[in-house]
């Protein structure tokens, strides 16, 4: 049991498997505590340095060059607005079309049906 009273436990996590350590400072020849810094310049100056050979800058592109990209950019704009316009009204025309054949075949449906009406009317009497 914890006795929560006492100073001794105020920093107990409460399982022993929590304890975790850490490194103690490095220390010098004269013994004294070396900062970071100095330990790092100390390892940089161990680390080799390789020559990588540079890339020559791309040359800039010439206004023909430029020209060329913008003419193709643009023809390839105009081809897929195109087609996107055909496949538009290519559906707005079937659309358009099979309303104008459904109200057509429903006129001339009526006018047949109204023609018989009367001539059995006619009949009937």
């Amino acid at each position: 049991m914890i006795n929560r009273g006492s100073n001794d436990d105020k920093n107990f996590t409460g399982d022993a498997g929590s304890v975790s350590t850490w490194t103690l400072p490095s220390i010098g020849k004269n013994k004294k505590v070396v900062k970071s810094s100095q330990r790092e310049k100390k390892d940089q100056s161990k680390e080799k340095i390789e020559n990588v050979p540079r890339h020559a800058k791309p040359k800039p592109l010439t206004a023909e060059q430029l020209q060329n990209i913008a003419d193709q950019a643009q023809q390839e704009g105009y081809a897929d607005g195109f087609k996107e316009g055909m496949e538009k009204g290519l559906a707005q025309g079937e659309k358009k079309g099979q309303t104008a054949g459904e109200q057509r075949a429903y006129r001339d449906t009526r006018e047949g049906l109204d023609k018989r009406k009367k001539a059995y009317y006619r009949n009937c009497e």
